[in-house]
């Protein structure tokens, strides 16, 4: 299936920043599908709806499930594939002899359906799942910082994880709002002046790190060196 999921950290994201429009010009763009799950659809709307202050921001996400932008896939399967994924995730790191509970369920639903339809991509910011995802060996270093004791790894269980995972592309939603700006869909903010398209580009990621995307200084220069570069013809 050509498709993409999303987790729910991202859209939030991008929401906050006014920018959940691009997401209508990349579906169209990309001429796949952008799938969530039920899990992450409560997280979006059902549970913001109840609390005045993400009232409307859920509202705006409800409007991209009405026109199709997002699609809710409720597969019984996903539940079940979820759990497997959180046995496996959180039985890989332990400290003082007790397993480190590393992943949630709402990310695990949406690693669940990229694998089950066979999705192009994860759209995910929280940062260990994307370790996980992409190099575990850095979950053990951040778990180590994080707890300032040593951390174990079950070897057996990370080779099965990764087995049951396999491979895909995990792009997180300063990268996919990089790509909108590369892709013109943000110029209508582009300012008229010296390095106006340096300005709009910092001005969005810095504006998604401080909305809550993980997304160091660092990691915000590379995405900028990277999408301004001159084009080869």
């Amino acid at each position: 299936m050509k498709a993409i999921v999303f987790d729910t950290g991202p859209i939030i994201s991008i929401t906050l920043n006014n920018l959940l429009y691009v997401l209508r010009s990349l579906r169209k763009r990309y001429q796949g599908r952008f799938l969530i799950t039920p899990a992450i659809k409560r997280e979006l709307i059902d549970r913001p709806l109840k609390i005045k202050r993400f009232e409307f921001e859920a509202l705006q996400v409800m409007t991209m499930i009405e026109d199709h932008t997002l699609e809710i896939v409720d597969n019984s399967k996903v539940k079940r594939k979820a759990d497997r994924l959180m046995r496996l995730a959180n039985s890989i790191y332990k400290a003082k002899g007790k397993y480190i509970q590393i992943v949630q369920q709402g990310e695990m639903e949406g690693l669940a359906l990229v694998l089950l339809v066979k999705a192009e991509g994860f759209i995910v910011d929280e940062r260990t799942t994307r370790y996980l995802l992409e190099s575990p060996e850095r979950v053990h270093s951040l778990m180590e910082h994080r707890l300032h004791t040593p951390v174990e790894v079950n070897r057996e269980q990370l080779a099965l994880f990764k087995k049951e995972v396999g491979k895909f592309l995990v792009l997180r939603s300063a990268e996919l709002v990089t790509v909108a700006f590369e892709l013109g869909f943000t110029d209508q903010y582009l300012p008229k002046m010296p390095n106006g398209r340096t300005t709009l580009l910092d001005g969005l990621l810095w504006g998604m790190k401080l909305k809550g995307a993980a997304v160091s200084a660092t990691e915000i220069e590379n995405l900028k060196l990277l999408a301004l570069q001159p084009r080869k013809r």
